[in-house]
This record gives structure tokens, C-alpha cells and sequence, in this order.
């Protein structure tokens, strides 16, 4: 018997595509997993039907959709900002009508999805008839030193973070309850069975995902700084993937990556792995990549080291101010002032990735130890879970006295 068994979850995201991969996949991971421990969830959205026919569900998923909804208005990431107030009106008919049936026992409110709608939090029906927990990856546009300026109380019983880094940096200027709580599953769900040999991989470096703030920007200087290398970049799933025509075209040393089944098969074919993100809620490519037997070179931001203290090796090229709020350093830095940085961040890349693939004995140091990483996430992983749940079951029975 499940820990959440006879647990009644609403799930409220504004998306729901888990074919995107990343956060978006691991939402679907995290209602699997509750489900797993008996749990009844029923998901609510303001996305379009699912686009993608891999994902088979076998939870209910509540669509607010408006019927003159147009998905050639709308760039495809922003789907469910089309007729948003809309959308938050027939929200909050649907949380009212679920108060009045009893519908749940606890309510998780995924990023900016809560208090700041319609003023939940003033609502006490809402606050006396079910739990409610928040849970959140990307920091909030508006705070110039990212999360160590968390300054909203915003009511919830509990607040999820991914890393023990937010949990730090948001405590700081506020101590209203939290925990932490890393994604719900691995993609990789074990390591390479022995180290090869890096020579008999094809390509000497991977990169996923070329948008701008998981890298590109310095990985295509990086790509012209070494012409004799080989590099294959794999396409994300969601936003603008314009970056990829490019450097196809501009450099003979890079092959773009097509769908692959298995993504171990996409990594094992590359000796190392550049991870340069300015943004992340967690940074699942760093295990992936280890747990692959890759070098992996990643940006040393604050989330990344905490979601991953073992195996890459961590690089301090960026502006100060993309740890704290990568989107003001977007927003606000010229054109001009991008590029600079991204040359200079690129030139410290050179520099490490050089020092280290002129040792021989150190690539097989990291490797071996890189493959630490993996068994460490996987016990962390069950560990935060289980005093989830045990938070959940005593937390219900507390509200239904």
C-alpha cells in the first residue's frame, strides 16, 4: 500500500507538454510518482491537447481552454498566455466548484500559478478546504538578486524547491516553510557499464538545446576557437531552434543531431559535454552526461553546483549578474555588451577545456569519479520523497480534524 493512498492532488501548471522534455517532462514524472504511492491527481492547464502522442496518461488532465483559441496566433511557448485572463477566471470557477464537491485534499500550485491569481490567498475557502503547497524552478522576472530577494509570503502550507540552494538563498528574507524536492525521476537510470575509451567516440563535444540562455551564445565562439574539434548539438523541443541553421552553415566542424530513441546513444557518442546554461531550475544534463561516462564542462552557477556537487568540472566565465537574475542581464545588456561577454566567457571555456585535455590522468580522474553522481542523486531523490510524503499524510490528517 502507497504512502498517498486515498490522496486526493490537483496539480495546477500553465503548461502541460511533457514531450518538451525538461521541466515540463518532469511535471509528468512527478504525478507518476505520486500516483505510484496510491495517490488520485487530476491535472489542470491552460495548454492546447498534448501535441505529441508518446505520452500515454492515466491521470485526468482538465483543460481551460478558450473556444476561439488560435494556435497560429501564438508562438507555440506561449500558448497559454493567449486569453490569459480568461483562463484565470474559469481557474478559479473550477477551484470553487471543487470546494464546494470536496474535490481534493491538497492543491500544488506549480511556478506562478497561486496567490498572485485573482488573490487566492484571500480567499479562505480555498485556504481552509485543502493543503495547499507551492512548487518552483525558474525564479520570478522581477527580483534583481534572484532568489536571495524571495520576498512573498505567500500563504502556503509548504514551498518546494529544487536545489538546497534555493532552499538557502529564499530563507534568507523569509521563513515561511519549505523543503527541498528534486525531480521526481532520472532519465538515465544507471551508469555506462565500464569506462571506454573517449578516442573511439566520434565527436569530441556535445551540446543540447541551442537557445540562448543554455549557452549558444558562447558555444558558437567556442565551436570557431576549436576548428579540428568535432561537435554534435542536439536540437531541444521547445522554443526557437534558429541557432542550429547557422552554425550548420557557418562551421564544417559541427553536425546537427537528428531524434534519437535512447538519448545514452546521443551521449556516448561524444567524449564531452559543454553544459555553459545562464539558467536553470536544476540541471539534469550534468548526470546524464556523467552517468554516460562524458567529461562534462558546466557553467558554475549556483543552482547547477548544488543540484550536482560531484563530476564536472565547473566554470566561472559568466557577468556576476546572470547567477542572480539571468533574464535583467538579458533584458537589459546591449547587443554589444552580449557579445563581449560571450567572448570573454568563451576564451575562459578554451582555456579549461585545454588544461584538462592535455591530462590524461585527469580525464580518467573525472570520469571515474563522474560516475559517482548518478547512485548520489538517486539516494537524495528517495530521501526528500519520502519526508514529502510523510509531510502530506500527517499534513491531511491535521486539516481533517
Amino acid at each position: 500500500m502507497g504512502k498517498l493512498k486515498g490522496i486526493r492532488f490537483l496539480y495546477i501548471s500553465r503548461y502541460w507538454i511533457p514531450f518538451s522534455g525538461g521541466a515540463e517532462l518532469e511535471g509528468h514524472h512527478f504525478v507518476q510518482r505520486l500516483m505510484s504511492e496510491g495517490a488520485e491527481v487530476e491535472v489542470v492547464t491552460f495548454h492546447p491537447v498534448e501535441l505529441d502522442d508518446r505520452f500515454d496518461v492515466d491521470y485526468k488532465i482538465t483543460r481551460i481552454v478558450h473556444p476561439d483559441f488560435d494556435p497560429e496566433a501564438t508562438k507555440y511557448d506561449a500558448y497559454a498566455y493567449q486569453w490569459y485572463d480568461w483562463n484565470r477566471s474559469e481557474l478559479f470557477n473550477h477551484l470553487l466548484e471543487g470546494h464546494e464537491n470536496k474535490s481534493w485534499d491538497v492543491v500544488i500550485h506549480y511556478n506562478d500559478q497561486g496567490p498572485q491569481d485573482f488573490l487566492y490567498g484571500k480567499h479562505e475557502r480555498f485556504k481552509t478546504s485543502w493543503l495547499n503547497i507551492g512548487r518552483i524552478w525558474d525564479p520570478p522576472v522581477a527580483l534583481n538578486n534572484g532568489w536571495e530577494d524571495w520576498p512573498w509570503r505567500l500563504g502556503y502550507e509548504m514551498m518546494l524547491f529544487p536545489t538546497q540552494y534555493h532552499y538557502d538563498a529564499t530563507g534568507k528574507n523569509n521563513d515561511e516553510p519549505a523543503m527541498v524536492l528534486p525531480p521526481a525521476k532520472v532519465e538515465v537510470s544507471s551508469n555506462i557499464e565500464e569506462l571506454d575509451d573517449l578516442d573511439s567516440r566520434p565527436y569530441d563535444f556535445g551540446f543540447v538545446n541551442p537557445i540562448y540562455h543554455k549557452g549558444i551564445g558562447m558555444v558558437a565562439k567556442l565551436i570557431g576557437m576549436f576548428p579540428t574539434k568535432k561537435f554534435l548539438i542536439k536540437a531541444g523541443n521547445y522554443q526557437a531552434q534558429d541557432f542550429l541553421q547557422y552554425l550548420n552553415r557557418w562551421h564544417d566542424n559541427v553536425e546537427i543531431a537528428g531524434w534519437y530513441d535512447d538519448m545514452n546513444d546521443y551521449y556516448r557518442s561524444c567524449k564531452a559535454i559543454l553544459y555553459p546554461s545562464m539558467q536553470e531550475g536544476f540541471g539534469m544534463v550534468s548526470y546524464e552526461a556523467l552517468a554516460n561516462g562524458c567529461l562534462t564542462f558546466a557553467n558554475a552557477h549556483p543552482v547547477m553546483m548544488s543540484a550536482c556537487p560531484i563530476g564536472p568540472v565547473y566554470i566561472d566565465a559568466y557577468p556576476e549578474v546572470t547567477k542572480k537574475n539571468y533574464y535583467k542581464y538579458h533584458m537589459t545588456w546591449t547587443s554589444d555588451q552580449h557579445n563581449e561577454a560571450m567572448e570573454l566567457a568563451a576564451e575562459t571555456w578554451f582555456d579549461e577545456i585545454e588544461d584538462v585535455l592535455e591530462d590524461p590522468e585527469r580525464i580518467e580522474q573525472l570520469r571515474s569519479k563522474g560516475l559517482e553522481a548518478l547512485p548520489y542523486l538517486e539516494q537524495h531523490i528517495e530521501s526528500c520523497y519520502e519526508k514529502f510524503y510523510d509531510y502530506v499524510v500527517d499534513a491531511v490528517a491535521k486539516k481533517s480534524i
